[in-house]
């Protein structure tokens, strides 16, 4: 059988590409899955020329207060070591999105979004879904299953600035931690 998208129903979101299992459904480009990869290995190529550790690598929708240009001195003042893949829309980056990035070496991935606020249907719920999966799936391979965040972004800068700056100390400590384990195993 086939699946019909109506046009006059479609939201732009990426939701259709990210949930068909079969991978069969392809955005064009530059919100096609190959920009994010694309975007992935930049960040591991400029990531390594930096030497700013640890690697934390924040997938941001495009469309709201970050596209908007509202957060811009948000990211510029994060700490060293956060790098930003925009996408169309949170709920567009995969679960193999999310593990490409900590495969890369990132120690710690965020997705920020809309939450109820986007005007997509459904994207906070999306989100809130495909994080919980890859959470179960890093704590299957002995990973800190709270390496993954969701953020909502929202008109309050000073909560996402709290929220992005606990969550940087809890990579810093657990990247830390594993380099600490991997020279008492040496």
């Amino acid at each position: 059988g086939t699946i019909q998208i109506p046009a006059d129903q479609c939201q732009a979101c990426g939701i259709c590409a990210a949930e068909c299992p079969a991978k069969a459904i392809v955005l064009r480009k530059p919100y096609d899955r190959r920009h994010i990869t694309e975007e992935l290995d930049y960040i591991v190529k400029s990531a390594a020329q930096s030497k700013s550790k640890p690697l934390i690598i924040g997938f941001c929708c495009q469309y709201g207060l970050f596209g908007t240009g509202a957060l811009a001195g948000l990211w510029r003042g994060a700490k060293a070591g956060i790098w930003i893949v925009p996408v169309l829309c949170a709920a567009k980056v995969e679960a193999a999105h999310i593990l490409r990035a900590f495969e890369i070496g990132a120690e710690g991935v965020f997705i920020a979004g809309c939450g109820e606020q986007c005007a997509r249907e459904n994207t906070a719920f999306w989100v809130r879904q495909r994080v919980e999966k890859v959470r179960r799936t890093l704590a299957q391979l002995d990973l800190e299953p709270g390496r993954l965040e969701a953020f909502n972004l929202s008109a309050s800068d000073e909560d996402l600035v709290k929220a992005l700056d606990e969550f940087t100390e809890k990579i810093g400590g657990l990247y830390f931690a594993s380099v600490i384990m991997q020279e008492v195993k040496k």
